[in-house]
């Protein structure tokens, strides 16, 4: 009888270790395929994006068509349709900020926070949301993740530069040169929500 309870702890153990030794090995894995992923669109120096970008307040909505060009520092962003500024360019490098509206005289600013605070009225998340769109999380602050079955961000949790906290929820993801880039990101801030709605990647000069 001992033997016979010494045998069944054991196999139990056994269990238990191997058990172990497979939640370690999946959680490695999945962190593995995250770090890949997160590293090989971090070190893709250009990207354009084409969408929709919706802002809701309490008591207001508005929503712009948005194509975002990214070249390493340089940027290139054109509005157009509500928030009540008709087309407009906002461009910037390591230098400053730039926002063009029709003819009217541009407009300069030391950052895209300060420009769109400024300007717009909506102080954009504008450091982190460089990494926010593509679907990884800023390097400049602590970051809490959750990931999909396929081991993409679905959810963040995280500050911007300006301390306030946000919410991020991703779905939607679309191939894009073998990278995988969300199509919708609903970002929550305790005074508003922005949804972006991404119909389309470019992540090579002349891609599809």
């Amino acid at each position: 009888m001992l033997h016979f309870i010494r045998s069944a702890r054991t196999a139990y153990l056994l269990a238990i270790s191997l058990l172990l030794v497979s939640c370690t090995t999946s959680n490695t894995l999945v962190n593995r395929d995250w770090q890949v992923h997160q590293a090989l669109v971090t070190n893709t120096h250009y990207w354009t994006l084409q969408g929709r970008l919706n802002i809701r307040q309490a008591n207001n909505s508005d929503t712009v068509s948005i194509n975002w060009q990214q070249i390493e520092q340089d940027f290139e962003i054109n509005l157009s349709g509500a928030l009540g500024i008709g087309a407009t360019m906002i461009s910037g490098n390591q230098n400053g900020i730039r926002l063009q509206q029709g003819n009217d005289n541009p407009i300069e600013a030391t950052n895209l926070a300060e420009l769109s605070r400024d300007y717009l009225g909506y102080e954009f998340p504008a450091e982190a949301l460089h990494y926010w769109v593509r679907g990884i999380p800023s390097p400049h602050s602590t970051a809490t993740m959750e990931f999909n079955e396929n081991q993409l961000l679905a959810s963040l949790k995280q500050r911007d530069a300006q301390g306030n906290n946000w919410q991020l929820e991703y779905d939607r993801y679309q191939d894009s040169d073998g990278l995988s880039l969300p199509g919708r990101i609903r970002m929550t801030h305790p005074d508003y929500r922005l949804t972006f709605i991404i119909q389309s990647w470019q992540t090579r000069p002349g891609g599809n």
